[in-house]
């Protein structure tokens, strides 16, 4: 499962029930029998254990998208591997009837059906004790349609309503009952009776279709292989189901793969870049696993509504809409790269999370950690001109940044509640996992590592593994047990921090390798407190050749005699930037290195970028000598590595500087662009042809408007979105007019330019907008707007239920907190208006919603944060780390700005706005 930036801050606990009161269900669930045994068992909390083993499933639904809800019929083969008189199973908000058992001889035993708590564990009270045997649970149930984005639930689009599903992690409980957890993997047979105008899809093909009468149309669809609830999948609705071209047979697939693009109706036509793609990514992954694709086809639906980014159901893997409908001529670079890089993810997940998959939570980077880095390798191979390296890179160190909190999790954590669970699923399990994975990849090697992986699946196919699978197959592939070190980047939380010196001894050069771990100014940890075996990969020139040398540094610290007799011109301490450590040489390395550039490969480039910014926040270099060291790589002729001295000029623009040092940082930003005439681009045509060149010289122009305060630029955006809103003299609204990457710029300074006008074009674009891009290009400008009456306005339109789905109210809330001009304003609404924004939103986004706070940086806020939040946040478990994260984030930055403002104030000011 992909999660979107705004996502990932915001996903957690799963969206509110549909009914009132957990605890009742049926009218079987009034009172238990008095039986001692079920009175004495504590409700499971968390894993349920295997006294009882589901089998296989048979579901026949009856949805009606325009009902309020729906009903079903399950029978659930199970073995009970012990005598019990109760069973303990899953189901949230379900009104059950008509339960039974039927035993192995056939005899049928009433059950009652009773939701324990608001988790949704339930409990089957049987009328006996039961032997051990194999059995099927019958019954019949009915449900509302969940009012969040988690179960089957329901989304309006243009005016018509559909059904779609999002299970992981444990919202299948809210469809229908069942064992819901992922070492529960049985093949499901499923039926949906629905509207004669509807169509169904779902993880595999339609094995029939016939009238049920009254306007009805039973599906029915072929048997799955073995799944775990939380990979089911299906969409009801008037869908549009187009055929895109099927994956043909290869060495390891003997018959043709059929893929389809779903979405809803009318939109068919928006989706055909997606799937004339999709067999490109199949078959690029099925050469590196040597394992054909495990399903029978493949749809990628489109979903308006949606609270991932996309989900990987085997053959059936859901998407929000933006990321698969466009049209690849007026499609903006950022939205084509974006559907590569999540349908790599996705489709990578067909093999590592669905053809094998976890036996519990603690694992499920297991799943998602190789998703993405899978997916950076279908890039990488597909599209090396998008630089998927270097985005890996700045992935890897906006990851380490958010790790080397005290309040950071380990990537194998404990599971121990469904807080637990939701929290498993940030950046550390997505990015920290993928960029160990890549260490230990680049440390054994990729064949004997792909080696491995093969083997892994292979062995472990159609069911589920855990870490020590994963383990011994790699460490058997690679020849050396890799087990140890790997563990100590799985089981702790931090960054380990290597600091190098090189010396010469006896004639030969030396690196001496000292580890501690990485902690930012203001810490309150301990650089001695955990201990890695890191393997650090060192680069350095020998002969004019560029070489790399790798050692295990396992002891505190460790003298490494380098492959040369001279000291080196130059010396990398993480070689393209794979390893997951942060590094230092001292000051004058980094000066070194910066003289070296043109020597130094791109994502050399990018892990320098990545150690001065860390030696930054680290308080180890003042802003002067940060700013001076990055300085040079605006130049760089790699866009990825031309963008990064930005992040630190608008660090210092929005948190350290105020008056004359802020007018200087502006100028400086400035000049250090002015090389990039980006106020042309936003004339028609103006834009560079090159689609990389493009989307950088859009970013610049987005930090030049924002942080720059560059007059010339900000006119000529807003002139563009006025042209582009058709508020010039030719009328006419045409988002196409100028390069689609400037389009978003070009809306929000024409927005912040001339206020009410435009914020009312913007509005009805939204309103009547026909592609995602319409849609979510004009809610960003909105959302961007700093009027005051503007602001209140689009914050407004957050809190008015219908108006904004449920995944765009994030986006309004946090760019309103982003904007230095709204910030204040904004945490009054959010104090103000809480509980009714807690109405409109899912559970699982509202847990996150403290993260706003670290927007701040101030002692004094965190505290108004902390005051706010801990009582308000007791109902949502996984809420309380990110409250945590963003206080300590918090009091890390005014840690900064009390050590970093005098240097940044002496730096910038020297520019004094010229």
């Amino acid at each position: 499962m992909r999660l979107s930036r705004i996502v990932m801050l915001l996903a957690a606990c799963g969206a509110l029930a549909a009914c009132s009161n957990p605890g009742s269900s049926s009218k079987t669930a009034q009172a238990d029998p008095p039986s001692a045994n079920s009175q004495q068992q504590a409700v499971p909390n968390g894993e349920l254990s295997n006294d009882v083993q589901p089998l296989a499933y048979t579901l026949d639904f009856t949805m009606d998208p325009d009902n309020a809800g729906y009903s079903g019929h399950e029978n659930i083969s199970i073995k009970l591997n012990k005598p019990s008189n109760l069973i303990w199973i899953h189901g949230r908000g379900i009104d059950v009837s008509n339960a039974k058992l039927v035993l192995a001889d056939g005899k049928s035993l009433d059950i009652q059906y009773k939701q324990m708590n608001r988790d949704g564990v339930a409990k089957l009270t049987l009328p006996q004790t039961v032997s051990p045997q194999k059995a099927h649970i019958v019954l019949s149930f009915t449900r509302k349609y969940p009012q969040g984005l988690q179960g089957a639930y329901k989304v309006k689009a243009d005016g018509i309503n559909y059904i779609f599903t999002q299970f992981e992690p444990i919202a299948a409980r809210r469809a229908f009952v069942s064992f819901d957890q992922p070492d529960f993997k049985t093949p499901f047979t499923y039926s949906f009776t629905v509207p004669s105008n509807d169509k169904v899809v779902a993880n595999t093909p339609v094995k029939s279709k016939t009238d049920a009468g009254n306007g009805m149309t039973k599906w029915q669809f072929m048997t799955t292989k073995p799944l775990p609830t939380y990979l089911v999948a299906w969409a009801v609705g008037p869908l549009d189901i187009v055929k895109g071209p099927p994956i043909p047979p290869n060495d390891l697939r003997d018959h043709p793969v059929p893929v389809y693009g779903v979405t809803v109706k009318g939109k068919g036509d928006q989706i055909k870049y997606a799937i004339d793609h999709a067999g490109e990514i199949i078959q690029t992954e099925e050469k590196y696993y040597g394992i054909g694709y495990p399903w029978k086809k493949l749809s990628l639906i489109a979903v308006p509504d949606f609270w991932a980014g996309a989900m990987e159901n085997p053959g059936a893997v859901t998407f929000r809409d933006s990321l698969l409908l466009m049209d690849p001529k007026t499609a903006p670079t950022s939205q084509k790269r974006a559907y590569w890089s999540v349908a790599a993810h996705e489709l990578g997940h067909q093999w590592t999370g669905d053809l094998v998959t976890v036996p519990w939570w603690n694992d499920i980077w297991l799943n998602e950690a190789f998703a993405t880095w899978q997916a950076q390798k279908v890039m990488d191979e597909l599209h090396p001109e998008w630089h998927p390296k270097m985005d890996a890179l700045e992935s890897r160190v906006r990851i380490m940044r958010a790790d080397s909190l005290m309040s950071a999790r380990a990537i194998r954590q404990p599971i121990k509640n469904n807080g637990d669970i939701w929290n498993a699923f940030d950046g550390i399990t997505y990015q920290k996992g993928a960029a160990v994975i890549s260490m230990f990849e680049n440390y054994v090697g990729p064949e004997k590592f792909r080696q491995g992986m093969h083997n892994y699946l292979e062995q472990n196919a159609y069911g589920s593994a855990n870490l020590d699978d994963f383990l011994t197959a790699i460490s058997k592939a690679a020849g050396k047990n890799v087990a140890p070190a790997f563990k100590t980047f799985l089981n702790q939380p931090g960054v380990p921090m290597v600091d190098v010196t090189l010396t010469m001894q006896n004639g030969k050069p030396i690196a001496h390798l000292v580890q501690s771990r990485y902690l930012p100014l203001g810490s309150t940890g301990n650089r001695q407190s955990e201990h890695w075996d890191i393997p650090v990969c060192m680069r350095y020139p020998v002969d004019g050749h560029a070489t790399q040398q790798c050692y295990m540094l396992t002891q505190h610290s460790a003298d490494v005699a380098l492959n040369t007799d001279s000291k080196p011109a130059w010396f990398m301490p993480n070689a393209e930037g794979n390893g997951y450590y942060e590094w230092s040489l001292g000051h004058t390395g980094y000066g070194e290195l910066t003289k070296s550039l043109d020597q130094l490969s791109a994502v050399g480039q990018m892990s320098l970028a990545g150690s001065i910014e860390a030696a930054f926040h680290a308080g180890e270099i003042d802003t002067a000598q940060a700013m001076q060291a990055l300085a040079p790589l605006a130049h760089s002729r790699y866009e990825p590595v031309a963008e990064e001295p930005m992040g630190l000029i608008s660090f210092a623009h929005d948190r350290l500087l105020s008056g004359k040092a802020k007018q200087g940082a502006e100028a400086f930003a400035r000049k250090l662009y002015s090389q990039y005439d980006v106020a042309g681009d936003f004339k028609p045509n103006g834009a560079p042809q090159d689609a990389n060149q493009s989307a950088f010289e859009a970013q610049v122009a987005e930090f030049l408007i924002d942080t720059g305060h560059d007059r010339k630029v900000q006119k000529a955006a807003a002139a563009a979105g006025e042209r582009l809103l058709g508020l010039d003299d030719h009328g006419k609204v045409d988002l196409t007019a100028i390069d689609a990457d400037f389009a978003p710029a070009a809306l929000t300074a024409a927005v912040r330019t001339d206020g009410k006008p435009v914020f009312d074009a913007l509005d009805k674009v939204f309103e009547h907008a026909s592609t995602p891009f319409a849609r979510n290009t004009s809610l960003a400008a909105m959302a961007n707007a700093t009027e005051p009456k503007l602001a209140q306005r689009i914050r407004a339109m957050a809190l008015k239920p219908g108006l904004l789905r449920q995944n765009e109210i994030p986006r309004v809330v946090f760019s309103q907190f982003e904007q230095p001009e709204t910030r204040a304003a904004s945490w009054q609404w959010l104090q103000s208006n809480f509980d009714q924004l807690v109405k409109v939103l899912p559970d699982n986004y509202v847990s996150r919603l403290a993260a706003v706070g670290r927007v701040f940086c101030s002692n004094d806020k965190a505290a108004e944060v902390k005051s706010f939040f801990q009582g308000r946040m007791k109902k949502y478990p996984a809420s309380r780390r990110t409250l945590a994260e963003s206080l300590e984030a918090v009091h890390l930055c005014a840690a900064q700005r009390q050590q970093q403002s005098a240097s940044a104030d002496k730096f910038f000011s020297r520019f004094n706005g010229s």
